[in-house]
């Protein structure tokens, strides 16, 4: 497993609610930014879609492996598959060698830290996949050779790859001006479409390690306007979870 001196990234996550869906998505998002209004949201927009993948009988989920196909709608160029291992006992994070330069990250949301190594595979897509054959396609093809032959000895066959589907994501860019900080420190709000006009969202910040002791203040802050304001929203899912539990129908 890696070393703890690798993780110098630290990501923060605080779950929102997002209105109830008798009301389309679009007021959900406005009524939403409004709420925030202590953030200075730029008109900055980011569309992608999200799907993830798993074998029939689980296989990535019980080795804490995390396979996503990030579709850039704005420029599907800039499209990519990740493929990352997560848990919150460094311990178990799985090493990826040649799946391409690892990310080392911890993530913090209320009452929760994980570790997580990930690798990007950027993808050039020429055409946006639009059903879940394609999807597939993309993910069993888009793993390098190399990649795929560093996870056969692990026992990670990743020959039958299936997906329930694809989530629109929406992230925007923010700042916010924070007491402890005496700055303003970006924020991004990322909103996932459910269906039914369901939407989940989120507020994240992230920084280097070095800088933990900053963030930290920051982030109590953050939670405390939002708690004030009724706006944690319950359950400590990770978005990964959020997904397939989606698509389960919960």
């Amino acid at each position: 497993h890696p070393a703890l001196d690798q993780f110098r990234s630290i990501e923060y996550h605080l779950p929102i609610r997002t209105g109830t869906n008798i009301h389309t998505r679009d007021k959900q998002r406005l009524d939403l930014m409004k709420q925030l209004h202590f953030i200075d949201f730029t008109h900055e927009k980011k569309h992608m879609r999200v799907s993830f993948f798993d074998t029939p009988d689980h296989l990535l989920a019980t080795k804490s492996l995390i396979l996503r196909l990030r579709t850039n709608m704005d420029n599907p160029d800039k499209s990519k598959i990740t493929i990352k291992s997560r848990s919150e006992d460094i311990t178990g994070i799985n090493n990826l060698p040649d799946c391409g330069r690892l990310k080392h990250e911890i993530d913090i949301s209320p009452g929760k830290t994980r570790y997580s190594a990930s690798a990007d595979i950027p993808l050039q897509l020429g055409t946006i996949p639009e059903n879940v054959n394609e999807l597939v396609n993309l993910a069993r093809t888009g793993i390098t050779p190399q990649c795929r032959d560093a996870l056969r000895p692990k026992g990670l066959v990743l020959n039958n790859l299936s997906t329930p589907g694809f989530i629109d994501i929406y992230r925007y860019k923010g700042r916010m001006k924070v007491n402890s900080a005496q700055r303003y420190i970006p924020v991004v709000l990322e909103i996932w479409n459910l269906g039914d006009n369901r939407q989940i969202a989120e507020l994240s910040l992230k920084g280097d390690v070095g800088n933990k002791e900053e963030l930290d203040a920051v982030y109590d802050e953050l939670y405390k306007l939002l708690h004030r304001q009724q706006l944690i929203r319950p359950g400590n899912h990770s978005k990964t979870e959020a997904y397939f539990r989606y698509f389960k129908g919960e």
